[in-house]
């Protein structure tokens, strides 16, 4: 194992093989890709450092034993659900191939449970794949129909035809034997209106937490499915980033 040298943010990185790097926050050790070791580094920043989703101030407010994780991306989320809820169930869905790798080995060892499946009510689905060596963002994997694959920008994504599996909420209850989720956590690439707009589970979420990926069309949702809940903008813009609470 190489030297740790350490950032501004506290993190420290070190090397574990030629697949992956280890970066440590505190006491909490992260393995993250060697040809991706920046773009990984930000996601736990974001997610698991300065806490984005506000989880921190959600647990105040409501007791939460199960968290769903859609789009559990390397394990930053479900990492730090369990490190300020300790006896919290949480369940990591994750659809792109290459991060489930890196989920597995941050979840697992910690009792989350992980699934390498999408959810999402659309069929037949193929991914615009956004991770390749130094590419963008590992975090920007998105769903999509066989005939969009011809349409993709390749300076971001690969095309991706793999099958790949899918869930809808209603089987992510029934797979994983739960009868309620605490925090619903959404970071899934445009999947969220296809998990909102159709689940008939609303009454078994007492919040969910996440980003938007269309600001006009997310307000209409809200509108129409959720003018009983408690909305609330943590980031604003075409990407947002919110919470809303079953009161």
């Amino acid at each position: 194992m190489g030297k740790r040298i350490p950032d501004k943010s506290g993190i420290k990185q070190r090397f574990h093989n030629q697949k992956y790097q280890i970066t440590t926050y505190e006491d909490s050790d992260f393995f993250i890709r060697t040809d991706n070791w920046k773009q990984d580094t930000v996601l736990i920043k974001d997610v698991f450092i300065q806490d984005v989703y506000k989880l921190k101030e959600l647990k105040e407010l409501i007791p939460i034993k199960v968290v769903v994780d859609v789009g559990g991306h390397i394990g930053t989320f479900g990492r730090l659900a369990k490190k300020l809820i300790p006896d919290c169930q949480v369940f990591a869905y994750e659809c792109c191939p290459e991060n489930f790798g890196p989920l597995r080995k941050n979840s697992e060892p910690h009792g989350i449970v992980t699934h390498k499946s999408a959810v999402t009510y659309e069929k037949n689905v193929c991914l615009f794949n956004a991770v390749f060596p130094d590419c963008v963002t590992t975090g920007g994997s998105t769903l999509c129909q066989p005939d969009d694959l011809k349409q993709i920008d390749k300076t971001q994504y690969w095309a991706d035809s793999r099958p790949i599996e899918t869930r809808t909420l209603e089987q992510v209850f029934e797979e994983n034997g739960i009868t309620q989720i605490d925090v619903l956590k959404l970071d899934c690439e445009g999947s969220e209106f296809s998990i909102l707009e159709n689940t008939s589970s609303l009454d078994r979420i007492k919040s969910i937490i996440g980003e938007w990926h269309d600001r006009a069309r997310f307000t209409k949702l809200v509108e129409s499915r959720f003018s009983d809940w408690k909305f609330r903008i943590l980031q604003d813009g075409q990407l947002g980033i919110f919470w809303l609470l079953n009161e």
